[in-house]
């Protein structure tokens, strides 16, 4: 589904490209580009792609094309800035609905005495430049400058050095582990050492109790840190090594689920091999314990604790102007403890697990305005063999209208109930594809683009789960309790919003939305008692960002629900699970003192929810619970 989405921004979509322009050798989830002046392509020029909802910046160089490559940019808001030596810096607005969005962007460069004698110029453009992208721009002049031997002021730091570091603080009353106070920061270094980029980053939070240091409190409730390496040549290769480790202590009333734990390490490396050609691959270890298995009912599919690898790797390439094809793998080797039902003779099972998945895909641009592609998935798991054709179709309809189908369908070549049903956890934000343990998909969406700053898209997906999977709708360590079953029988219609407009010419807004309900499925749970599912989900979304004063504005509500009714009656009540949430995140870039319009960045997060998902909370449904944090970053 994001693969056809991609070929059709890229072959299809004038608002973000035009059909002349689109580049079939463009990356699946890539923002790619050319920036040219008025007769030629710019080699050599930065481009920097800044999002506004957070202030993150990455930069990339132009090739001796003039193009140049983003591969996987995070959805948001983002001002995307061109800018080579003796041209005024282009500053175009984008937005990326999903990381896995597929754009392509033409920027042009006019030359800087052209428009200095219009009395237009880089200083007219200047501040509507981020003040990071300001700073580099300026260092260059400065390095430039050096090389001509002209003497400047010594504190000036050379380009090839970046940092920044952040701090933040707060309250935050836990789901489960009561009034805490929250600690933590960040520090990231990024350096140049001729054609190579080296980058680190760290993250490190702790929760502590309320009142720690007095007289028998001490120790921390929890823990969550991460440590990031990533090494750059150029625009053909890629490397990246992270770790995350989080651990959290809960009260000594929960028994062998007081400490829950999650470790992720991970090396990956992604190449451009030939023209037109792109090879990646992952290798992954997780390490859990009582992290999936948290809620008021214990299902059997949920393992107390498990080890995985995860290998995958895939190669994609343009076999004609309008024709791109990918294949690729993945390997999981994974060992779990469940626990088994009452009514089995030991308590705890270990089941080791193999599996491999190989699929490919392909987008063919069969009319200027009709695009097709279709793909196969199978999957290899204890001897059984499961084949998952798919299928779509995107079609131009007028100028800025795009038309999205596409259908997926699981067959098995043995009984999958005869199976021990597997289980994938998986985030909100990844979730709204054909490819998450489904038995079928079906997908509609109609978009509208009118220019840059207004799209529109509405549409729906229907699915039906063949095995069970945990959906996360936050993916902060002590927020997993945010989260719903979805097991195997369960079908979920879901309807999808979303909307940009440029509301002023200084205001830029983003609106999503997404509202599911449905479920059907059996759960299987450890006290011998079969549970009907039923859940229902509304995600709504506000990414608002005011020029002028340099303010972003983030605004989130979300409901979730689940009900799980014994299908014995004789059971006696199920357990029904609710949670609300609003959350207000404010960024200001200290613009307006002068001085620190290039270093400062404030932060407010402030989040309220009410409710309950875990069993034992120490709440009441009703308590309205808050996480209050703040926080200063310095960029140098």
């Amino acid at each position: 589904q994001s693969f056809t989405l991609a070929l059709a921004l890229i072959l299809l979509g004038p608002a973000v490209a035009s059909a002349d322009s689109a580049d079939p050798s463009a990356l699946a989830g890539a923002l790619e580009g050319r920036v040219s002046s008025a007769t030629a392509p710019l080699p050599a020029s930065a481009v920097y792609a800044y999002r506004l909802a957070d202030f993150s910046l990455r930069k990339v160089v132009t090739d001796g094309e003039g193009d140049f490559l983003f591969d996987r940019l995070p959805a948001g808001l983002y001002k995307i800035i061109a800018y080579k030596a003796g041209f005024v810096p282009a500053v175009a607005l984008l937005t990326r609905a999903t990381e896995g969005t597929r754009q392509f962007l033409e920027m042009q460069l006019i030359e800087g005495e052209t428009v200095e004698a219009a009395g237009q110029g880089f200083w007219s453009v200047r501040r509507r430049l981020p003040a990071d992208v300001l700073r580099d721009i300026e260092k260059k002049a400065q390095k430039a400058a050096l090389r001509s031997g002209v003497r400047l002021d010594p504190k000036v730091r050379p380009e090839q050095f970046q940092g920044e570091m952040q701090a933040i603080a707060g309250l935050y009353e836990h789901l489960d582990l009561g009034p805490a106070q929250l600690t933590g920061g960040h520090v990231g270094i990024r350096a140049a050492l001729g054609g190579v980029s080296i980058g680190f980053s760290g993250n490190f939070v702790e929760l502590q109790p309320e009142g720690a240091g007095e007289a028998g409190t001490h120790g921390s409730m929890g823990r969550t840190q991460l440590v990031s390496l990533n090494v750059e040549h150029g625009q053909n290769a890629d490397v990246r090594v992270t770790s995350v480790s989080n651990r959290m202590i809960k009260p000594a009333h929960y028994g062998d689920a007081a400490v829950v734990g999650f470790e992720r390490h991970q090396v990956s490396w992604s190449q451009d091999i030939g023209k037109g050609g792109h090879s990646a691959f992952s290798a992954r270890y997780t390490e859990e314990n009582n992290y999936y298995r948290q809620g008021p009912i214990q299902a059997i599919d949920l393992p107390l604790a498990s080890r995985s690898w995860h290998l995958e790797g895939s190669y994609s390439t343009g076999l004609t102007e309008h024709t791109r094809v990918e294949a690729g793998f993945r390997f999981r080797d994974r060992e779990s403890t469940y626990e088994e039902s009452q009514r089995q003779a030991g308590r705890y099972s270990l089941l080791p697990e193999e599996t491999v998945d190989f699929f490919g895909r392909g987008g063919l641009q069969v009319k200027p305005a009709v695009l097709v592609e279709v793909g196969l998935y199978s999957t290899l798991r204890d001897g059984s063999l499961s084949l998952a054709p798919s299928g779509g179709v995107v079609l131009k309809l007028g100028e800025n209208w795009r038309a999205f189908t596409s259908a997926s369908l699981r067959a098995h070549e043995h009984d999958v109930a005869d199976l021990h049903p597997d289980f994938t956890p998986v985030f909100f934000d990844d979730s709204a594809t054909c490819e998450q343990a489904d038995e079928y998909c079906y997908q509609v969406l109609l978009a509208r683009y009118s220019g840059d700053q207004e799209k529109l898209s509405i549409g729906a997906i229907h699915r039906r789960f063949a095995d069970t999977l945990r959906l996360y709708f936050n993916d902060d360590f002590f927020n997993h309790l945010e989260s719903l079953y979805l097991v195997r029988g369960d079908s979920l219609p879901e309807l999808q919003f979303s909307m940009t407009r440029q509301i002023t010419p200084r205001i830029l807004a983003r609106l999503e939305s997404n509202l599911a309900a449905g479920g059907g499925g059996i759960l299987y749970a450890t006290d011998d008692t079969s549970y009907e599912n039923q859940i229902r989900y509304l995600v709504t979304s506000l990414d608002t960002r005011f020029e002028q004063s340099s303010t972003g504005v983030f605004i989130a509500f979300h409901h979730l629900a689940q009900q799980l009714n014994p299908v014995d009656s004789t059971r006696g009540d199920g357990s029904e699970m609710e949670l609300e949430r609003l959350q207000l995140m404010l960024t200001q870039d200290l613009g307006v003192l002068e001085r620190l319009a290039s270093e400062w960045v404030l932060k407010l997060n402030m989040e309220f929810s009410r409710g309950t998902i875990a069993q034992g909370s120490s709440f009441d449904p009703q308590y309205l619970r808050k996480r209050i944090t703040g926080g200063i970053a310095v960029s140098f």
